[in-house]
């Protein structure tokens, strides 16, 4: 019984240290998009005018 209770624990682990990491890559994508997207459009309205 012991035994089966620590594998569901593991498993639970996994799944939430899944779901912490994809958190992060998200917010480290949304960051990486608000850093680039104002150089994108000023140099765009630099070409423009």
């Amino acid at each position: 019984m012991n035994e089966h209770e620590n594998q569901w624990n593991n498993e639970s682990d996994e799944a939430y240290y899944q779901r912490k990491a994809a958190r992060r890559g998200m917010v480290v994508f949304i960051m990486i998009l608000a850093l680039v997207l104002p150089v994108v459009v000023s140099t765009y309205f630099a070409l423009m005018y």
